[in-house]
Protein backbone atom coordinates (compact mmCIF):
# COMPACT_ATOMS: atom_id res chain seq x y z
CA UNK A 1 0.00 0.00 0.00
CA UNK A 2 1.71 3.58 -0.79
CA UNK A 3 0.60 6.96 1.16
CA UNK A 4 -0.33 9.68 -1.10
CA UNK A 5 2.45 12.49 -0.04
CA UNK A 6 0.56 15.75 0.52
CA UNK A 7 2.40 19.09 -1.00
CA UNK A 8 3.86 20.15 -3.93
CA UNK A 9 8.19 19.86 -5.17
CA UNK A 10 8.91 22.49 -7.63
CA UNK A 11 12.43 23.71 -8.08
CA UNK A 12 13.85 20.09 -8.33
CA UNK A 13 17.54 19.41 -9.90
CA UNK A 14 18.71 16.12 -10.63
CA UNK A 15 22.41 15.35 -10.65
CA UNK A 16 23.15 12.95 -12.82
CA UNK A 17 26.40 10.67 -12.13
CA UNK A 18 28.52 8.58 -14.29
CA UNK A 19 30.81 5.71 -13.78
CA UNK A 20 33.76 8.37 -14.91
CA UNK A 21 32.35 10.70 -11.72
CA UNK A 22 32.13 8.33 -8.97
CA UNK A 23 35.78 7.60 -7.38
CA UNK A 24 35.71 4.25 -6.38
CA UNK A 25 37.17 3.32 -2.46
CA UNK A 26 40.76 3.15 -2.44
CA UNK A 27 43.72 1.86 0.02
CA UNK A 28 47.21 1.91 1.35
CA UNK A 29 49.45 -0.30 2.32
CA UNK A 30 52.99 0.51 4.17
CA UNK A 31 55.82 -1.82 4.72
CA UNK A 32 57.71 -1.74 7.39
CA UNK A 33 60.93 -3.55 6.81
CA UNK A 34 63.58 -4.49 10.27
CA UNK A 35 66.21 -6.90 11.08
CA UNK A 36 66.39 -9.10 14.13
CA UNK A 37 66.87 -6.37 16.40
CA UNK A 38 64.44 -4.42 15.26
CA UNK A 39 67.21 -1.95 13.27
CA UNK A 40 65.30 -0.48 10.00
CA UNK A 41 66.75 -1.79 6.74
CA UNK A 42 67.35 0.45 3.94
CA UNK A 43 67.09 -1.16 0.08
CA UNK A 44 64.84 -4.32 0.59
CA UNK A 45 62.61 -4.87 -2.46
CA UNK A 46 59.06 -5.12 -1.54
CA UNK A 47 56.73 -6.55 -4.30
CA UNK A 48 52.66 -6.17 -4.47
CA UNK A 49 51.35 -7.91 -6.67
CA UNK A 50 52.92 -6.57 -10.07
CA UNK A 51 54.48 -3.41 -8.35
CA UNK A 52 57.84 -3.16 -6.78
CA UNK A 53 59.93 -0.92 -4.79
CA UNK A 54 62.35 -0.28 -2.29
CA UNK A 55 62.31 0.58 1.17
CA UNK A 56 64.27 4.12 1.95
CA UNK A 57 66.50 4.73 5.21
CA UNK A 58 63.70 4.68 7.76
CA UNK A 59 62.72 0.72 6.38
CA UNK A 60 59.40 1.90 4.77
CA UNK A 61 57.90 1.95 1.38
CA UNK A 62 54.00 2.98 0.79
CA UNK A 63 51.76 2.12 -2.18
CA UNK A 64 48.79 3.77 -2.78
CA UNK A 65 46.07 4.26 -4.57
CA UNK A 66 44.99 0.82 -4.25
CA UNK A 67 41.88 -0.95 -5.30
CA UNK A 68 39.64 -2.84 -2.41
CA UNK A 69 41.30 -6.11 -3.26
CA UNK A 70 43.20 -8.71 -1.80
CA UNK A 71 47.16 -8.43 -2.78
CA UNK A 72 49.93 -10.65 -2.58
CA UNK A 73 53.26 -9.58 -1.45
CA UNK A 74 57.19 -10.42 -0.91
CA UNK A 75 60.12 -8.90 0.70
CA UNK A 76 63.85 -10.01 0.16
CA UNK A 77 67.12 -8.51 0.43
CA UNK A 78 70.21 -10.57 -0.59
CA UNK A 79 71.82 -11.84 2.60
CA UNK A 80 68.13 -12.37 4.54
CA UNK A 81 65.88 -14.70 4.60
CA UNK A 82 62.73 -13.75 2.05
CA UNK A 83 58.91 -13.28 3.52
CA UNK A 84 55.98 -13.44 2.03
CA UNK A 85 51.91 -12.75 2.72
CA UNK A 86 49.06 -10.99 1.64
CA UNK A 87 47.10 -8.12 2.61
CA UNK A 88 43.50 -7.76 2.40
CA UNK A 89 42.28 -4.32 1.68
CA UNK A 90 38.54 -4.21 2.47
CA UNK A 91 38.35 -0.44 3.66
CA UNK A 92 39.82 2.78 2.81
CA UNK A 93 42.75 3.03 4.88
CA UNK A 94 46.31 2.34 5.27
CA UNK A 95 47.48 -1.05 6.54
CA UNK A 96 50.63 -1.06 8.48
CA UNK A 97 52.94 -4.31 7.44
CA UNK A 98 55.89 -5.15 9.67
CA UNK A 99 57.79 -7.70 7.97
CA UNK A 100 61.29 -8.98 10.28
CA UNK A 101 64.09 -10.59 8.00
CA UNK A 102 66.41 -12.95 9.42
CA UNK A 103 70.19 -12.85 8.11
CA UNK A 104 71.04 -16.13 6.49
CA UNK A 105 74.01 -17.83 8.15
CA UNK A 106 76.26 -19.61 6.34
CA UNK A 107 77.83 -22.89 8.39
CA UNK A 108 80.50 -24.32 6.33
CA UNK A 109 82.02 -27.73 6.85
CA UNK A 110 84.81 -28.01 9.24
CA UNK A 111 86.52 -30.70 6.72
CA UNK A 112 85.93 -27.49 3.80
CA UNK A 113 87.60 -25.15 5.90
CA UNK A 114 90.64 -27.56 6.97
CA UNK A 115 90.97 -28.35 3.37
CA UNK A 116 91.09 -24.47 1.91
CA UNK A 117 93.32 -23.74 4.80
CA UNK A 118 95.38 -26.59 3.45
CA UNK A 119 95.06 -25.61 0.02
CA UNK A 120 96.11 -22.05 0.89
CA UNK A 121 99.22 -23.12 2.73
CA UNK A 122 100.11 -25.39 0.23
CA UNK A 123 99.56 -22.84 -2.91
CA UNK A 124 102.37 -20.45 -1.43
CA UNK A 125 104.96 -23.20 -1.43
Amino acid sequence: MYRQALGVVTDVEYIVLTPSDVTPPKCSVVFTVVDELGNPIEGATVYLNDDSGATDDQGTLLFTDLALETYDWSVSLAGYVAQSGQVECTETVTYEISVPLKAVIWVLPASLIVGLFLFAIGSKN
